[in-house]
Order: C-alpha cells, then structure tokens, then sequence
C-alpha cells in the first residue's frame, strides 16, 4: 500500500477503537508519547500501516492508576487481528504473532 496516515486502530479481542495522534522524536532522540491514556499514537518517521516496513503504534498500558488503551494487551493471542484504518481509505490488517515479545504480522 502506499504510504497514508493511520487515523484509527482497532483490535476487537481487547476491544480497543482508538483514534490516533502523530508523534515524532524528542529532542534527545527517544520517541514522543500519547500525552495521556488514549488516543493511541503513531511514529510518523516510521513506514505507515500497509506499507512495507516495520509501522510504529504506540499507546499506554495504564495511565495515573488507570486503564490506558492497551491495558489489554497482554490478553491478546495468536491470529488475533489489529486493524488501522488510514487516511486514504483503505484498511491495513495485521495478525498477532506470539513468540517472547508481542509481534504483529502483516496479512496478505
């Protein structure tokens, strides 16, 4: 796919609907994070989701002793899907891929 900005992201076996913000890189060179719980965010010096490359979504677990939008995360199982849509229209769908960390594949 082209590159396209993400908009949203859903992962339905946790329940996540996010819509999400653009981070890029700090000054001292480590990335940017969601200034609270939700929305998710996305690396924008990163490749999008559906283009070829590793695409970087990023949120909270938990935020100020509550749930953040992936405090689910850790329930997720392989073959699980993680949809974002993206700006262009399109959808870019990925698969969970369970090894020692948390893996997302792209299908198709």
């Amino acid at each position: 796919m082209p590159k396209s900005a993400p908009v949203r992201v859903e992962i339905p076996a946790i329940g996540v609907d996010s819509t999400l913000v653009g981070l890029g890189l700090q000054a001292d060179g480590t990335l940017q994070v969601p200034p609270a719980g939700f929305p998710a965010g996305w690396y924008s010096g990163a490749p999008t989701p559906g283009e070829r490359g590793p695409a970087v979504i990023v949120g909270h677990v938990d935020w100020g002793g509550h749930a953040g939008v992936f405090y689910g995360l850790h329930n997720l199982k392989p073959n699980d899907e993680i949809a974002d849509a993206r700006a262009d229209g399109p959808e870019a769908v990925a698969r969970v891929r369970l090894e020692e960390r948390i893996n997302v594949e792209p299908l198709g």
